[in-house]
């Protein structure tokens, strides 16, 4: 029996996806190059960029209000924390070294960064790795 389209598109929602994001990716890359050649400070672009982002994300946070887990103290601190420091300390790093690189050197080095914090979560013990055990996902 032939599958139905919506079924071919369901299974093929991942990889839209991830061509979808890779797209953004290099269109706020590109963005981000040419408003730092003109003149912007990298500091106002983080800024005007977290605004927008913030914009954007706020209606997910109404929508699936009924799925969110219960806020203690400690998760709150957490959020506050990273609120503060993501924007402070990676944005304003990255753009300030895109300034003196070109826009696929940082292109290659926002893709590099999942596989540096890897690296650095098995340094301080976050991730166990077992060379020796043979995994396998189906």
């Amino acid at each position: 029996m032939a599958t139905s389209w919506m079924e071919k598109l369901r299974k093929a929602l991942p990889w839209i996806g991830v061509v979808f994001l890779q797209l953004v990716n290099v269109g706020n890359t590109i963005i981000t190059k040419a408003a730092l050649s003109e003149g912007m400070h990298f500091s106002m672009l983080s800024c005007f960029r977290n605004i927008i982002a913030s914009i954007t994300l706020l209606p997910i946070v109404f929508i699936q209000r009924h799925s969110l887990p219960n806020k203690t103290m400690g998760i709150f601190l957490q959020i506050l924390a990273l609120g503060v420091l993501e924007p402070g300390l990676d944005q304003n790093f990255l753009y300030a070294g895109s300034k003196q690189t070109p826009a696929s050197f940082l292109s290659c080095m926002v893709g590099v960064r999942p596989a540096l914090t890897f690296i650095a979560s098995w340094i301080f013990s976050l991730e166990a790795v077992r060379f020796n055990q043979s995994t396998r996902q189906n």
